[in-house]
């Protein structure tokens, strides 16, 4: 990765370059160039309590959008310049302008290539080439220990990847070929193909699917051209909630609401939540904004008991 943020800093200037992989609760990083090893670390742990207040963050965990941005691009609320990531992680390296493309990755993760500059904005020439190198950066990654410390991280949230091309074939030396699965992967990629947000190509949401007499989830980031990426997971219990939910249809809920519905109802914390689904705390928060809507309650009590009065 090292060398991928090198190549890129050839092509588009940058005062720092960084590669993150940001989950629920954890945040890896990889900077160019680097820096005192304490510092470091301090600047790290900042990142990993308070990444969702990057606009940019936000906007490609919602979206999926695989377009290179700036802050400026997305950025509704300045006031979060205020806030501990900007003053604490931004303001002591001198950072003011911030270019970000994000990476192929499973829901519940935002894997991103970012560069930042201490004056001088991106313009739209340097939008348009880390749009570009996006789409193959994770292929680039095959060969790496990057890539193996990403697969590392994606087997602890139940999540395998794999290299497909265009059939949805499996190319990846990394993992057994299977006719089958390629055909599922195939058939989610010929619907995807055509599913364009402003000329670029999105990920797809998990899909539930049956292989091997068991139930999986798979999610395929596409790209411009093959290879494409695939990950594959098995249907966790916290997934089987929305079975069982039914009764709470009536009550406005979508389905993935009905499930954060249900592990509120069990006593389960934000980040339980966020952790069983493979979503955000974020995103959680979003849900139970709206659930509580929907119930007509005010605290999570009154809509745990709204729901577990519906389910009984």
């Amino acid at each position: 990765m090292e060398q991928t943020l090198r190549i890129v800093t050839d092509l588009i200037p940058n005062d720092m370059a960084s590669f993150n992989w940001m989950t629920t609760n954890s945040v890896s990083a990889i900077l160019r160039p680097q820096i005192d090893p304490s510092l470091f670390d301090r600047l790290n742990d900042v990142l990993a309590e308070h990444w969702h207040e990057n606009p940019l963050a936000r906007h490609f965990e919602r979206t999926g959008d695989t377009r290179a941005l700036t802050w400026t691009d997305v950025e509704t609320d300045p006031t979060w310049r205020e806030g501990a990531l900007y003053q604490q992680l931004y303001v002591p390296l001198g950072i003011t302008q911030q270019l970000v493309v994000r990476l192929p990755s499973p829901p519940g993760t935002v894997a991103g290539l970012a560069l930042n500059r201490t004056q001088q904005p991106f313009d739209r020439r340097d939008r348009a080439v880390l749009t570009v190198m996006g789409r193959h950066i994770g292929a680039l990654l095959d060969s790496t220990a990057e890539r193996t410390a990403m697969r590392s991280m994606l087997g602890h949230h139940g999540w395998r990847s794999m290299l497909v091309d265009d059939h949805g074939r499996i190319i990846d030396p990394h993992v057994a070929t299977d006719g089958e699965l390629a055909e599922i992967i195939g058939g989610i990629l010929r619907r995807t193909v055509g599913d364009r947000r402003n000329g670029t190509l999105a990920p797809t949401d998990p899909e539930d699917v049956e292989w091997r007499g068991e139930r999986f989830a798979v999610v395929v980031a596409p790209a411009a051209v093959p290879p494409h990426v695939a990950f594959v997971r098995p249907v966790s219990k916290a997934d089987d909630t929305q079975s069982d939910t039914s009764c709470l249809t009536a009550l406005g809920l979508s389905p993935r609401e009905r499930q954060v519905a249900v592990l509120l109802s069990s006593g389960a914390t934000n980040r339980q939540i966020a952790e069983a689904l493979d979503i955000s705390v974020g995103t959680v928060k979003k849900h139970l904004q709206r659930i509580f809507v929907a119930l007509g309650a005010e605290t999570r009590t009154a809509a745990a008991a709204i729901v577990v009065r519906h389910m009984s």
